[in-house]
């Protein structure tokens, strides 16, 4: 210090480090250069509607189990013989660079549950590297990310474990990896049915209608008495 700011170094030098604490840059998480990220005010609105919307569904009890036949292919690689040995997002061609405010699901990304579901709040690396996720229920292997979220709510994952969910994505997986004869097949050849029952009963009151118009009516004629 004294080398630096001269005799009295010690002196000058715990007032800069006063001065640099109580900036406002000091309590930013130090981050790539070309790191794209909310604001803490944005990362802690997209928690909060999280939490809203948690709430509201616990509340309304409007989620509903639902059991759906899905087949191994869809998850796992072949020969895969570990849980976590999932298929990427790459795997389904649906690994476009990620934005702020993507919502995505898990495959898998170490220390989170499969299939939860978060918001992407920070970019390191647009081509091929890490995400930071605000999930939207808090888990065992979850962080603050720097203090910019709650505890047990941030994980920083690599964006080819996880899987970006919209209905165009999700509609695209499907048609890739549901194969012919399972829950895909089923649901069309249910909706096909429904479709031809309606159009023959349509065509069956057509038939009764013209049936009826042309039908007469014999008056009918006393009897005669004897």
């Amino acid at each position: 210090a004294k080398k630096i700011f001269g005799p009295k170094g010690e002196d000058i030098c715990a007032k800069v480090r006063d001065w640099l604490n109580g900036a406002e840059t000091a309590k930013i998480p130090r981050l790539p250069s070309n790191t794209e990220a909310m604001p803490v005010a944005a990362v802690h609105a997209v928690q909060r509607a999280a939490d809203v919307r948690t709430a509201a569904l616990e509340k309304d009890k409007s989620v509903k189990e639902s059991n759906v036949r899905v087949p191994a292919s869809a998850l796992y690689r072949e020969g895969s013989t570990a849980a976590t040995d999932v298929l990427l997002a790459s795997e389904h061609s649906v690994s476009a660079p990620p934005e702020l405010g993507d919502r995505v699901a898990n495959l898998c990304a170490s220390g989170v549950p499969f299939g939860s579901r978060g918001t992407v709040v920070a970019i390191h690396d647009p081509a091929e590297g890490c995400v930071e996720v605000v999930m939207d229920e808090e888990f065992i292997g979850g962080s603050t990310l720097q203090g910019t979220c709650a505890n047990f709510r941030g994980k920083l994952c690599v964006w080819n474990h996880l899987l970006k969910i919209s209905a165009s994505d999700s509609k695209g997986i499907i048609d890739n990896v549901m194969p012919s004869g399972s829950g895909k097949a089923v649901i069309e050849k249910l909706m096909s049915d429904i479709k031809q029952d309606a159009a023959d009963q349509k065509e069956a009151d057509k038939k009764g209608a013209k049936y009826s118009e042309g039908k007469k009516v014999q008056p009918s004629t006393p009897a005669k008495s004897n």
